[in-house]
């Protein structure tokens, strides 16, 4: 039986680990990682263990915290457990992260997401991190820097990359 961690043990944890245990899945597999004392206390009284340290017998990490959190998050579990699909995934959380901030008009907070997620080593999520560097820069004025993301684009198979030549176009 697979060994899963949560990352975070509260609500939303705490509902799946029920779920878990209710469905047959023993509590010698699953873990957790909060600071919380109160879903510390919670998460025990369930008979489910606190992951000390690192633990190479993880099969699945579960992030369950908040949005807001959870690069902060990603960044724990990647000093923590360190591997290329960690990795890859705390890119594509960047990204995402990204577009949620910039699509909330928090454009200068969403600059540095964009650029964690061009070292995807997924292609597709590197390219959208570039096109959506180059809109965040033309949004800050950066025209410059703008182009040259937009530039770095080496495959158009996503959706957004329909507005390349014309987005390239007015950043000129």
């Amino acid at each position: 039986m697979k060994n899963i961690l949560f990352f975070g043990g509260g609500n939303i944890a705490q509902a799946l680990i029920s779920g878990l245990l209710l469905n047959g899945m023993s509590n010698k597999n699953i873990f957790f990682v909060d600071r919380n004392p109160l879903n510390q206390k919670k998460l025990n009284n369930l008979r489910v263990k606190s992951l000390k340290k690192s633990n190479s017998d993880i099969d699945i990490v579960i992030l369950s915290v908040k949005p807001k959190d959870a690069i902060q998050a990603y960044k724990e579990i990647l000093n923590s457990y360190k591997n290329p699909e960690n990795d890859n995934l705390a890119n594509e959380v960047s990204l995402y992260r990204g577009i949620q901030l910039f699509n909330q008009q928090k454009i200068t907070e969403a600059l540095p997401r964009f650029l964690i997620a061009t070292d995807a080593k997924n292609d597709t999520i590197s390219n959208k991190a570039r096109y959506w560097l180059g809109e965040t820069n033309y949004q800050l004025g950066n025209y410059k820097n703008a182009v040259s993301a937009f530039s770095a684009i080496d495959n158009l198979e996503f959706k957004d990359a329909k507005t390349l030549n014309y987005n390239l176009g007015y950043t000129y």
